[in-house]
């Protein structure tokens, strides 16, 4: 209900409000007479004007249409319309086909405002004066200041200085990475900077990879860091580095010291474990042309110098987080008893969520899961596993329903907070499939609302959780956007908070340990990184494994 009732008093919804009720008015005019009626049939066209003019992302006419389109051609509409105002049949055909126009445009920017509750735009102001209103509004706004102990005293004074260097000299490479670098700090997978420019792209890409040397790497379970998929044409494997050296030194510095200060510009990472496991296998892909490296041998320490070697490699990162690329609600049987359903997504479409996001309804998002899995049962089906790696999230009332299907159970999973209070989120179980063994595959890409709906099956007895990784660790609402200098770069941030029903943070972890603990966690060793370059699923196997066993 507060959802609801957040959607109705939201200024652009207003707008969209107002749209039909001056619709309804124009269809009953007969008491108006023409000047009254031409005031009327102007006021849209300057609503959409004004806030043209005010929302407009400068440098960016996209960004600006991706929100609002629907507002400004309903505001074009109604132009249109006052054109024919003295050809009173076809004005009034035009006022008729105005109404799904109008109405659409409610629903479509209802559906804006349930996802983007609060967009700043400070487009227009310079790289300082952005950066400082960027500042003031995450003090505002961001729900987990509290909870992860943000200092932003010290985080202006950190990067103030070298965003004020950047605009003196007129330096957007600097500017960016200041940008990325300060939101790194914050360690939420709900949080970060997104490029919306070429060169800031292009800035960040530099970034991320200057080089490589012919060898990928990777920190084991054991704590060690080891080179694997070492190239045989390669500098590295001339001089004597081989597929499971342990690397202890880069340059001088010890390899553990060096992954400790490695910043790579991707949104924070919750979970510490997961952030050095996927940081290790970036380690030697920036640097000059040539560098050094200290590797183990039979425990003899040996030292090398070695060139660029100028061939890109498939970043060993995306083997880590690979997950199986299907449609939502895909199923198959992978053996003769166990059964496959794979759950990417907590998003239909934008009209029905809408709709049940306002009536509480949402059973149809669970019935192709009944349907589909009811198939599988026909075929003989005794086990299931659910895919939810790469599950990048969607509505969390979805997660709920999804839910259902494996539990017979009633109960509230979180409360989302709203303007005007909170909203219970509840589990309303039907439990066609509340006794089936369910293995849930994960990997740090189950994010959001693939994070809830994975915290809500971990309360069935009968679901174990398995992964390379933990998932991400993310369940507060994105509400917030800051649109900096001349629309190059877009901040995300959750503005509304999810809490248990005893009022604590709902998954999100202060500590950086996973809330969502794994019930097995596949051992990353050499055996396994063996397995994983050579198998196209290796995860997948070793659930189909244990439940076999």
């Amino acid at each position: 209900m507060h959802g609801l009732i957040d959607i109705l008093i939201h200024k652009n919804v207003l707008i969209t409000i107002s749209f039909i009720i001056i619709n309804i008015i124009l269809l009953f005019n007969k008491k108006l007479n023409k000047k009254v009626l031409i005031v009327i049939n102007i006021i849209p066209i300057i609503l959409g004007l004004i806030h043209f003019i005010i929302y407009y992302f400068k440098g960016n006419i996209k960004l600006t249409l991706n929100f609002f389109d629907s507002i400004y051609i309903t505001s074009f509409c109604f132009l249109i319309i006052l054109l024919f105002y003295k050809k009173e049949k076809i004005y009034k055909l035009l006022t008729i086909l105005l109404i799904p126009v109008c109405l659409n445009t409610f629903f479509i920017t209802s559906v804006n405002t349930t996802r983007y509750y609060s967009i700043h735009n400070y487009t227009r102001s310079s790289y300082t004066n952005s950066f400082k209103k960027m500042i003031n509004t995450l003090k505002k706004e961001y729900v987990l200041n509290e909870w992860r102990n943000i200092d932003y005293d010290n985080l202006e004074k950190e990067y103030l200085p070298l965003i004020e260097e950047a605009e003196k000299n007129n330096d957007e490479k600097l500017y960016y990475e200041t940008i990325f670098k300060l939101m790194d700090n914050f360690k939420d997978g709900h949080m970060g900077a997104r490029c919306l420019n070429t060169s800031c792209l292009n800035t960040m890409k530099e970034l991320e990879n200057y080089n490589y040397y012919g060898f990928d790497t990777v920190l084991l379970d054991d704590g060690r860091i080891i080179a694997i998929k070492v190239k045989e044409d390669s500098d590295a494997y001339r001089k004597g580095l081989r597929d499971y050296y342990e690397i202890i030194k880069r340059d001088d510095r010890d390899i553990k010291e060096y992954l400790s200060d490695y910043y790579y510009h991707t949104n924070g990472e919750p979970v510490k474990y997961t952030e050095n496991l996927l940081n290790s296998t970036k380690i030697f892909y920036r640097g000059n042309n040539t560098t050094t490296l200290t590797y183990l041998n039979n425990k003899k320490e040996k030292t090398i110098e070695i060139n660029n070697y100028e061939k890109n490699s498939t970043r060993f990162d995306r083997t880590l987080l690979s997950f199986r690329k299907l449609p939502n609600y895909y199923t198959e049987m992978l053996s003769d008893d166990i059964g496959y359903l794979n759950l990417n997504t907590e998003y239909t479409d934008r009209i029905r969520n809408l709709f049940s996001y306002i009536t509480g309804n949402s059973s149809y998002a669970k019935q192709p899961i009944i349907d589909n899995l009811n198939k599988l049962k026909e075929q003989g089906m005794e086990k299931l596993i659910i895919d939810l790696r790469g599950n990048g999230g969607g509505f969390f009332h979805i997660s709920g329903t999804y839910t259902e299907p494996f539990t017979d159970e009633e109960f509230i999973y979180s409360k989302a907070k709203r303007d005007t209070g909170y909203d219970n989120y509840k589990v309303k179980g039907s439990g066609e499939f509340k006794n089936l063994p369910i293995v849930v595959l994960v990997n740090a890409n189950t994010i959001s609302a693939g994070d809830t709906l994975l915290e809500i099956l971990s309360r069935n007895k009968n679901v174990t959780i398995i992964g390379l990784m933990p998932s991400n660790n993310s369940s507060q609402e994105i509400g917030g956007h800051i649109y900096l200098t001349n629309s190059s770069i877009d901040i995300f941030y959750p503005r509304f908070n999810s809490i248990t029903e005893d009022n604590k943070i709902y998954i999100d972890p202060n500590n950086r340990e996973e809330t969502i603990k794994l019930d097995i966690k596949i051992p990353i060793n050499e055996d396994t990184i063996n397995k994983l370059i050579n198998n196209d699923d290796y995860v997948l196997e070793y659930a189909l494994n244990y439940l076999k066993k």
